[in-house]
């Protein structure tokens, strides 16, 4: 298919002014889901951007409130901007839609309630095209990459590069954020792109991504990260008051593959058992001390199966215990 850019671009405060197509052309890509009250600002904040050879997808997710009219009306007052309307699937899908739309050389994404500082696409350009992002960063931080992601690529001891695997020795993809400190103070989330152990040498060479731009990501050159990994807020139980169900409901003494994890907390005066987590890549094992760490219940059974709630009192010691004892 052959793609025909413009010739000129319309701009929001209605100026028509050619583009400059020596400018690569970046896409703009906002995932929008019942965003009405702050989704023009988000809009106009695109609009004004200095750099004007913009692609702007604006991905309606079902929303069931005003931003579908809202995005159609920008689209009719500048022609940069697309409006794609899907079922509501997810930011994620969302985005990939997105992606197998967008004709730009780079891509820029925008929740529906950012506001972008005036020169920020401009200034993400120029880093894309002053650097080589298919080339070994060899330490550096901040470099621009496809889709404005960044990578870090640093050494560490061989014990520690070992922190940056997963149980199924992959690279972590969660429960990561990395920060520069004395220059860049707040964690980025961020995932593990590659870990190298060299037992040889006793090190590990290991690259972090991070999708995540601001000013302090833009100003960093070489440096020195800190790499947060496990970083768990949860319930503190204790060790000793875990139980292990097999499928039939009776009791194992050790843990085992398709046993179910859980404790027995007081429901009224009677013992119910409740699931918690298993061990697993995306529930990793944080103990402290005595105690493991395990997620408290929520509404959303994709982050945790765990049925213990932040009030209920765990019974940490007894006998026979069994779901619905009478205590």
């Amino acid at each position: 298919m052959c793609i025909v850019q413009p010739s000129h671009s319309t701009r929001f405060d209605g100026k028509e002014e050619p583009s400059d197509m020596n400018e690569p052309l970046v896409s703009i890509v906002v995932p929008v889901y019942n965003a009405a009250p702050h989704l023009a600002h988000c809009i106009r904040s695109i609009l004004r951007q200095r750099y004007e050879n913009l692609e702007i997808l604006l991905v309606d997710d079902g929303s069931d409130d005003v931003s579908l009219p809202i995005c159609d009306m920008y689209a009719r007052t500048d022609r940069r901007i697309t409006v794609l309307k899907k079922p509501n699937s997810g930011v994620s899908a969302t985005r990939n839609l997105a992606i197998g739309a967008a004709h730009g050389k780079y891509l820029q994404f925008a929740d529906s309630d950012d506001w972008l500082d005036p020169n920020a696409t401009r200034l993400l350009v120029e880093r894309a095209e002053e650097t080589a992002p298919e080339l070994p960063l060899d330490g550096c931080a901040g470099k621009i990459v496809s889709g404005f992601a960044w990578r870090y690529v640093g050494l560490c001891s061989a014990k520690e590069g070992e922190k940056l695997l997963g149980d199924n020795g992959k690279p972590l993809t969660r429960s990561v954020k990395i920060k520069f400190p004395g220059q860049m103070e707040t964690p980025l989330k961020a995932s593990v792109s590659e870990v190298s152990i060299d037992e040889a040498t006793g090190l590990a060479r290991f690259v972090i991504t991070c999708e995540i731009i601001n000013g302090d990501v833009l100003r960093l050159n070489r440096a020195g990260a800190q790499i947060i990994v496990g970083e768990t807020t949860g319930l503190r139980v204790p060790i000793d008051a875990i139980h292990y169900l097999k499928e039939d409901g009776t009791e194992s003494e050790t843990q085992g593959e398709n046993y179910i994890p859980g404790v027995y907390v007081k429901y009224g005066n009677l013992a119910r058992f409740c699931k918690i987590d298993p061990v697993d890549n995306d529930h990793p094992l944080v103990t402290d001390g005595e105690y493991r760490i395990v997620m408290p219940s929520s509404s959303d059974k994709t982050k945790t199966v765990s049925e213990v709630r932040l009030y209920d009192e765990i019974i940490v010691s007894g006998q026979n215990l069994y779901d619905g004892k009478l205590l």
